[in-house]
C-alpha cells in the first residue's frame, strides 16, 4: 500500500487501478458462477434440453442474487476476520479456494450422476445422498406452506432438529419461491462451510506455529469428504463449521492473555476473552438447533476443552473441574432414578444416548452379517464370538471408506457404476492419505503431553468422534465418514501438526506407520481386483492372515532400518520454510 493511502490521503492511481481490477474480477466471477450453476441445474433437471431459454434463463435469474449475496457475506467475513496483507491475504485466498471447489462440487455431481448413471429416483434428481434429498424436499414442502419458517425447529428424521431445514426454507422463500432448485441449498452450504477454513486457521494459530495453521487450513479446504459434504447441504458440514468456531472461542478464553503463541507472533485477528466465550456458546446453541445428538457431543467437548485448557491452580480452573465431576456423577444418578421410576425416562440421558449409539450399532451389525454376498463377513465374523466380532467391526469401521475396495470394485450394472466408483475413490483417498499422519500426530502429542496439551486434546477428541462414528454406522461406506467429519477441525490440526513435527524431527515413526499401512493397502487392492475382475475368490481368512503377516513383517523391517534424526527439536528450533 502506498504512503498516501496509509496516511489516509487520497488513494494513489495504482491503488485505484488495483481496486477496479478487484471489483471487475469479482463481478466476472459472480457471472461465471451464476452461469455454471444455472446450466448445471437445468441439465440435471431436463437433460439435453437444458439450454432452452424457458429452462436456462429463469435459473440464471434465480441464482444471480444468491450468488452475489452469499459471496458478499463471505467477503465481509474475510474482511473482518482476515484483514491486511501477507498472512491475511493468504488466508483469504484459501477460503476462496475452498468456496470454489465446493461450488464446483455443487455443479459437477448432479451433472455427472445424470450423465453416467444413478441408482435411485433421489439420485436422478441430482443428490448424492438420500439425506440431502430428504432435507431439500422437506424444506421445499414447508416453503410452499403457510407455516412460519421457525416451525422447522422440530424433531425430524434421525437427529435433525430443524436448523438446516430452517435455513433451506428461508433460502427457498427468498430466492426460489417458484421452483425447487436444490443447487441453491448446495450454494448456501458451500459458502457457509468454506468459512471453516477461517476458524481452523485461527484455532491453530492460538496453539501452534504459522506453518501448522497453514497446513490445517489447506487440509480443511481440500479434504474430499469436506468438499462433498460441504456442498451437499448435509448437517455434518455445518456441524464441522460450528465445532471449529466453538473450539476457537473456548481457546481464546483460556489462551489469550495467559501465554504467548508458539511463534511469539500476534494473532491475525485479536479476539477477546469475552468475545471467545460468546462465540463458543453461540456455536454450541446453533449446533443443538441443528442436531440433538451432535449438540450433546459438542457440549461435552466444550466442557472438556475448558477443563483441559484451564489452569487448575486458579479458582476458575477448580470450578470447571468441579463442574466436570458433577456432570460425571449426575449421569449415573439420573440413570438410576429413572430406572427406579422416580423421574421420567426422558431425564435418563445416559441410557438414551447409549441406545442411540450402540443399539443402532447392534442393528447395523446384524444387518451387515445377514447381507448377501459379503464374503469377508460371512467367512470371518460369523465364526467369531459376537462380542469379539462387534469389536472387529468397529475397527473395520475406522477404515471406512476402504480404498482397496474402491479401487478393485467392479460394478456389473449397466448404469450407476463408474461415477460412484470415482466418488468412492475420491473420498477414500483423502482419508487414507491423512490416516498415517493422524496416528503419528496422536502418538507424538501423547509423548509430549505437557508441552503439547492442545495437540493431545485434539487427538483425544478426534479419535473419540471417529470411534463413535465407527460404531454408529459400522460398515456403512457413506454414513461412517460423514459422521467422522464432525471433528474436521481437530483432525486437520492434528494431521498438519504431525506433518510439521515430522519435518522438524525426521522421526522414523511416521515411516514405520505409513509403510506397513501402504503394504496392507496394496495387498488388499490386489485381492479385491482378483475377486471382482478375475473371479478368483480365495477364502477371506487366509488372505487376511497373509495381509496381517505382511504388515507385521514390514513393520519389523522398518524397526531395523537405520534411524536418521535431527538434533533440533520442534520446541527449540524454528520451523522449516514453507515449500
Amino acid at each position: 500500500m502506498s504512503q498516501a493511502s496509509t496516511n489516509g490521503s487520497t488513494p494513489s492511481v495504482a491503488d485505484t487501478r488495483k481496486s477496479t481490477r478487484t471489483w471487475l474480477a469479482f463481478v466476472a466471477a459472480m457471472l461465471a458462477a451464476t452461469s455454471i450453476l444455472a446450466a448445471a441445474q437445468s441439465y440435471s433437471l431436463w437433460g439435453a434440453t437444458w439450454f432452452w431459454a424457458k429452462f436456462y434463463w429463469p435459473n440464471f435469474a434465480s441464482f444471480l442474487l444468491p450468488v452475489v449475496a452469499f459471496s458478499a457475506l463471505v467477503a465481509a467475513a474475510l474482511r473482518w476476520l482476515a484483514p491486511g496483507d501477507g498472512e491475511g491475504a493468504w488466508l483469504r485466498r484459501w477460503v476462496w479456494i475452498a468456496l470454489i471447489v465446493r461450488v464446483a462440487s455443487v455443479a459437477y455431481w448432479p451433472v455427472a450422476i445424470r450423465t453416467w448413471g444413478y441408482r435411485s429416483p433421489e439420485q436422478q434428481a441430482g443428490f448424492i445422498a438420500t439425506d440431502a434429498y430428504n432435507a431439500s424436499q422437506l424444506a421445499w414442502d414447508r416453503a410452499q406452506s403457510d407455516t412460519p419458517a421457525v416451525s422447522a425447529f422440530a424433531r425430524g428424521h434421525g437427529d435433525n432438529t430443524g436448523g438446516i431445514t430452517f435455513l433451506a426454507v428461508v433460502a427457498y422463500r427468498a430466492f426460489s419461491p417458484d421452483f425447487q432448485r436444490p443447487m441453491l441449498l448446495g450454494l448456501l452450504a458451500s459458502c457457509a462451510t468454506s468459512l471453516t477454513v477461517l476458524a481452523v486457521y485461527h484455532l491453530a494459530r492460538l496453539h501452534a506455529s504459522r506453518p501448522v495453521a497453514m497446513g490445517a487450513a489447506v487440509i480443511t479446504a481440500l479434504y474430499p469428504e469436506a468438499v462433498v459434504i460441504g456442498s451437499s447441504h448435509l448437517q455434518q458440514g455445518y456441524l464441522a463449521l460450528l465445532l471449529a468456531f466453538m473450539l476457537w472461542g473456548v481457546s481464546a478464553v483460556f489462551v489469550i492473555g495467559t501465554r504467548q503463541t508458539p511463534a511469539a507472533e500476534p494473532p491475525l485477528f485479536a479476539i477477546s476473552r469475552r468475545g471467545g466465550l460468546i462465540l463458543a456458546l453461540a456455536a454450541l446453541v446453533m449446533m443443538i438447533a441443528v442436531s440433538n445428538q451432535f449438540g450433546l457431543l459438542a457440549g461435552a467437548v466444550l466442557l472438556l476443552a475448558a477443563v483441559w485448557l484451564a489452569d487448575w491452580r486458579t479458582a476458575s480452573g477448580r470450578i470447571l473441574l468441579g463442574l466436570l465431576a458433577a456432570v460425571v456423577v449426575a449421569l449415573p444418578v439420573l440413570h438410576f432414578l429413572a430406572e427406579a421410576e422416580i423421574i421420567p425416562d426422558s431425564y435418563n440421558v445416559w441410557l438414551i444416548q447409549w441406545k442411540f449409539l450402540f443399539g443402532q450399532a447392534w442393528t447395523e451389525f446384524d444387518r451387515m452379517l445377514a447381507a448377501p454376498g459379503t464374503d469377508l463377513f460371512e467367512t470371518l465374523m460369523v465364526r467369531m464370538p459376537r462380542p469379539i466380532a462387534f469389536v472387529v467391526a468397529g475397527v473395520y469401521g475406522l477404515l471406512q471408506p476402504v480404498l482397496p475396495a474402491a479401487i478393485g470394485y467392479r460394478n456389473v450394472e449397466q448404469s450407476g457404476g463408474g461415477i460412484w466408483q470415482v466418488l468412492g475413490l475420491l473420498r477414500a483417498t483423502g482419508w487414507y492419505v491423512l490416516l498415517p499422519l493422524l496416528l503419528y500426530g496422536g502418538l507424538s502429542a501423547l509423548r509430549g503431553l505437557k508441552a503439547r496439551r492442545f495437540e493431545a486434546f485434539a487427538s483425544l477428541i478426534f479419535w473419540i468422534v471417529a470411534a463413535v462414528a465407527s460404531y454408529r454406522a459400522l460398515g456403512d461406506q457413506w454414513d461412517n465418514p460423514r459422521y467422522r467429519l464432525f471433528a474436521l477441525a481437530p483432525m486437520a490440526l492434528l494431521a498438519a501438526w504431525g506433518y510439521w513435527r515430522w519435518r522438524e524431527t525426521r522421526s522414523p515413526w511416521l515411516a514405520r506407520i505409513a509403510v506397513p499401512f501402504a503394504a496392507a493397502c496394496i495387498a488388499m487392492t490386489f485381492w479385491y481386483i482378483a475377486r471382482y475382475w478375475l473371479a478368483i475368490r480365495p477364502s477371506a481368512i487366509p488372505v487376511l492372515a497373509g495381509v496381517v503377516s505382511l504388515s507385521v513383517l514390514t513393520f519389523v523391517l522398518m524397526l531395523m532400518w537405520p534411524r536418521r534424526s535431527r538434533s533440533r527439536t520442534p520446541e527449540t528450533g524454528s520451523p522449516p520454510p514453507i515449500p
